[in-house]
């Protein structure tokens, strides 16, 4: 399947939950001054994690790489944040010139 892809963002504002006293959590667009944040939650994998989100074993240095990447071809990258760190994200990255996209997920 095709994704038209778009600069806009997937969406507008934080959608934000506040239960109790827990610390709020929210899911949000990852601007590319919070790319550590994207890095810090991909690090984070334990290598059998790592392996079923990038479909092969890799080193820190290749998820090091795989973040500068990401902001080369601007990847939008959805994250949900809970207590000022990632625990998830969603990627939509495209794929050559046809328009096309993948999608990525980790949590």
């Amino acid at each position: 399947m095709a994704v038209a892809r778009t600069d806009a963002p997937l969406m507008a504002n934080c959608i934000e939950s506040h239960a109790g006293e827990a610390a709020p959590v929210a899911i949000q667009p990852l601007g590319a001054d919070q790319l550590t944040l994207f890095r810090d939650h991909l690090l984070r994998l334990p290598p059998e994690c790592r392996g079923a989100r990038f479909g092969m074993s890799v080193g820190d240095r290749f998820i090091r790489q795989y973040v500068t990447t990401a902001r080369a071809l601007s990847t939008t990258i959805m994250a949900y944040v809970e207590d000022h760190t990632v625990r998830g994200t969603a990627e939509l990255r495209p794929v050559g010139d046809s328009g096309s996209a993948e999608v990525t997920l980790s949590v």
